[in-house]
């Protein structure tokens, strides 16, 4: 009998949308929510998901992009494969792959320690410098050092609650960090996929601002915005580092999602690439170019190529709203915009807030569209945005 089950894995409203997509597009088949149980091995996932017939699988989890990418190759359907995967999510796996194929120049300087040996090696460091645990999101265990005294005890102990509590690295025992030359710039990124023939296949960019970009003491991002400000240069050259590491990697059927630091002069610096979905791509790309990418994921897990087509081309914002006071949330309001075309509150009021960087969970997100300033109209509305947070 063919297969005709789609499985879906991920946070709910994602596999509602999918959901929706696959009775529209692929009426045929039937969409199956899974929810992997933690204490399961690898081989009961595999039981569970067999009796299912799987004909293809998606992911939008971030702590399930190993295991899709297992079941893939297990399964032997299209996605990413688990030996690509493994080179992209260990950082400093990343870097050597880089150096070792003549790329050293798109990376920041990097030496790979344990955290063990972290002090010794800060003692002799060239500052300024990032220190970053080899596995990681949404910039946990992210830190800036303009010097020597910047870098304490607390910093050890939270790197050393990274690699206790962080979701991706509850299998792993390694504490491996990353010292990395800081790199004056800011972020770009694009959106962008892989389809089964490796080919890289770049729907827009986005410029990204963290706190730093906007005066705030944290990398936290604040702004992703879209049409991008950079040349076609810069443009060109991030698509080639992908396609190279899309080459050598044979990564493929799979949404990327890389970040970039472009310098004042314009030279490219890779910072990461995530196999994934980046956060606010759906929102944002919907908005700005009217596609939607939940379709194109879709597309890409049933081994077909997506047909690319822009259907406008209006600038889009997505911003996150973060206080530099930990505490608890006794304020939180957005003025009224005819602009904000969707938001989403993280908090409530009485609830406790951690300010980066200890904490990661942003206040308020919301979104901007307009023909062209989108990102001129989020910053007055997040200056006009009230929060009030009260100290413990």
């Amino acid at each position: 009998m063919l297969n005709k089950n789609i499985i879906l894995l991920g946070v709910d409203s994602y596999k509602e949308r999918m959901a929706r997509n696959i009775k529209y597009y692929y009426p045929h088949l039937t969409a199956k929510n899974f929810d992997p149980d933690p204490k399961d091995t690898f081989e009961q996932t595999v039981g569970k998901i067999e009796k299912l017939k799987p004909i293809a699988i998606l992911n939008r989890g971030e702590e399930f992009i190993e295991l899709h990418s297992q079941l893939i190759d297990y399964f032997q359907l299209p996605g990413p494969s688990y030996s690509a995967v493994k080179l992209f999510r260990d950082k400093a796996a990343l870097h050597q792959l880089m150096v070792d194929n003549k790329l050293e120049k798109y990376r920041p300087e990097t030496k790979t320690i344990s955290l063990e040996k972290l002090k010794n090696e800060i003692r002799t460091a060239q500052f300024p410098l990032v220190i970053k645990p080899y596995q990681g999101a949404k910039g946990r265990g992210v830190y800036i050092l303009k010097s020597a005294t910047d870098f304490n005890n607390q910093i050890i102990q939270e790197l050393e609650s990274h690699f206790t509590n962080e979701p991706s690295l509850k299998d792993k025992t390694e504490q491996k960090v990353l010292i990395e030359e800081f790199i004056e710039g800011q972020q770009l990124t694009c959106t962008s996929y892989l389809d089964h023939k490796n080919k890289l296949h770049a729907l827009g960019f986005m410029d990204v601002l963290d706190g730093y970009d906007v005066g705030q003491n944290h990398r936290q991002l604040v702004y992703r915005t879209t049409p991008s400000k950079y040349p076609e240069q810069v443009k060109k050259q991030v698509i080639s580092i992908l396609q190279q590491l899309a080459n050598i990697s044979q990564l493929q059927s799979t949404f990327i999602h890389p970040d970039f630091i472009v310098t004042p002069d314009n030279r490219v610096k890779l910072i990461e690439v995530n196999v994934r979905m980046g956060g606010l791509r759906y929102e944002i790309v919907k908005h700005a170019s009217g596609i939607n990418l939940n379709v194109y994921a879709l597309k890409l897990a049933m081994g077909e190529i997506p047909d690319d087509i822009i259907l406008k081309k209006d600038s889009c914002t997505g911003v996150d709203i973060w206080s530099p006071k930990t505490g608890i949330v006794e304020k939180l309001t957005l003025p009224h915009s005819s602009r904000i075309i969707g938001s989403e509150f993280s908090l409530s009021l009485g609830d406790k807030y951690v300010a980066p960087p200890q904490g990661n969970q942003h206040l308020v997100r919301f979104y901007v569209s307009s023909k062209n300033n989108s990102l001129e109209i989020a910053q007055k509305i997040l200056g006009e945005t009230k929060i009030s947070i009260i100290s413990k």
